[in-house]
């Protein structure tokens, strides 16, 4: 059992560790740039990037930011619903050439819209691993965009996969993986 003295002074204490390990200050700010918090247990300020996920916003919610690019993503994501339920509808009332194929194409949209919900959902919690498919899928739908579909119909898609592609590269929507702060 330790002594009074040992229970005031708070050797061996969680602070004690932080301040010993550079990530507290008497003065309630983290060591280095004075970025750093520390982690009293709010997940929001937590130095520990596994618990602070999701956080970045005023009261943990998510920066607008992220939840304008997690709008876009969600655009994308109902027009290619869209395209599943239309080539599915032209495969079934028999209008396609190739029935089996129109099929196959509609399971591949509706694959496609499934995974780009799963996406969204990612980047409005603040994963890192949805940068990857998100920068992919907008490398994809601008290349389309902008190649093969009319101009009236590529140029917002264009738009809209250079926006989601600048926008899923912030800091304040999707933190890096050396990030050790929340995002501002």
């Amino acid at each position: 059992m330790a002594s009074g003295a040992e229970d005031q002074d708070g050797a061996g204490s969680p602070a004690d560790a932080r301040e010993l390990a550079g990530l507290h200050r008497p003065d309630g700010r983290g060591a280095g740039d004075g970025m750093d918090v520390a982690d009293d247990g709010d997940p929001a300020r937590t130095a520990d990037p596994v618990r602070r996920r999701g956080a970045g916003g005023v009261g943990g919610r998510p920066p607008v930011a992220r939840w304008l690019v997690a709008a876009g993503l969600a655009v994308e994501t109902l027009l290619m619903a869209i395209v599943a339920v239309s080539v599915a509808m032209t495969s079934v009332t028999g209008s396609a050439q190739d029935r089996a194929g129109a099929a196959v194409l509609a399971v591949t949209a509706l694959a496609l819209a499934a995974g780009l919900g799963a996406v969204t959902a990612g980047v409005l919690r603040g994963a890192r691993w949805a940068r990857s498919p998100a920068l992919v899928w907008q490398i994809i739908q601008v290349a389309v965009g902008a190649l093969n579909l009319p101009v009236a119909i590529g140029t917002p898609l264009v738009v809209l996969g250079v926006a989601v592609g600048y926008g899923v590269l912030r800091r304040d929507v999707l933190p890096r993986a050396g990030d050790v702060t929340p995002p501002r």
